[in-house]
């Protein structure tokens, strides 16, 4: 969507709102659709008519009706499609653009997860399968306790590193600010997987020997370190010079 056409629905939907005695999606629809109703925006020159009938367009998608004028399916309802033996399920957050309204939806679906883990009371769609935990950013979400909530959900994650194996569930944190993450979880991460990072802070968290510390800031693409104290070294993987892989 253009921003001319973003401003002329933010204008229409302002409009709907004020005037509407019952506002909903179907008849928001009705409302764009209504001849008269075009003509008097276009005539008044509130929006230009290629935007305005691109937003007709927009908004009479299909998705649309999926979310609006009906409730929410709770996330304990959809289960077992989230968590299947084998399943990649991804949970994107990048079109959210209220920080704190993705972090607490980052925070739930983390929760849920470890909690039934733990419990032992745990629903079986999560506590009955394998899970593999991927957080991209994981410093936003695991940073160092400011306050009793993040004090908790830090020692809860604490204990789902530890547990971990034994619960079959596995954390796999992504970050470019090691430091950042609290200690009581750092330290129960036991691979690690380091790709070039410049920053000292950051590589002097990550406890690897020297040697290995000062080519960090030099790996190349397709380089990183493995460091995992079940191995007696740390191993240095280098990228192969071609695709060994036939893709179909």
């Amino acid at each position: 969507m253009s921003e001319l056409q973003y401003m002329g629905l933010e204008t229409l939907l302002e409009d709907f709102f004020k005037s509407s005695a019952s506002p909903s999606y179907l008849n928001f629809i009705d409302h764009i659709n209504d001849e008269g109703t075009r003509s008097d925006y276009i005539a008044s020159g509130k929006i230009h008519e290629s935007s305005y009938d691109g937003i007709t367009r927009r908004v009479k998608s299909s998705s649309f009706s999926k979310v609006f004028d009906q409730d929410a399916t709770s996330i304990t309802d959809l289960l077992d499609k989230i968590f299947k033996p084998g399943q990649i399920s991804v949970f994107p957050t990048e079109f959210i653009s209220d920080s704190r309204i993705r972090d607490l939806i980052v925070l739930t679906i983390m929760s849920l997860i470890v909690d039934n883990k733990l419990s032992t009371t745990g629903k079986d769609e999560i506590k009955g399968i394998p899970i593999i935990l991927a957080l991209d950013e994981a410093h936003r979400y695991l940073s160092k306790a400011k306050g009793e909530h993040s004090r908790r959900i830090i020692s809860r994650f604490a204990d789902a590193a530890r547990q971990g194996r034994k619960e079959a569930l596995g954390l796999f944190l992504i970050t470019q600010d090691p430091q950042d993450i609290d200690d009581t979880v750092i330290k129960q991460i036991n691979t690690k997987l380091i790709l070039n990072l410049n920053n000292d802070a950051a590589i002097s968290s990550l406890k690897v020997p020297k040697e290995y510390e000062r080519r960090i800031p030099y790996l190349k693409k397709g380089q990183m370190i493995i460091h995992s104290p079940d191995n007696s070294d740390i191993v240095e993987i280098l990228g192969l010079s071609s695709c060994v892989v036939r893709h179909r």
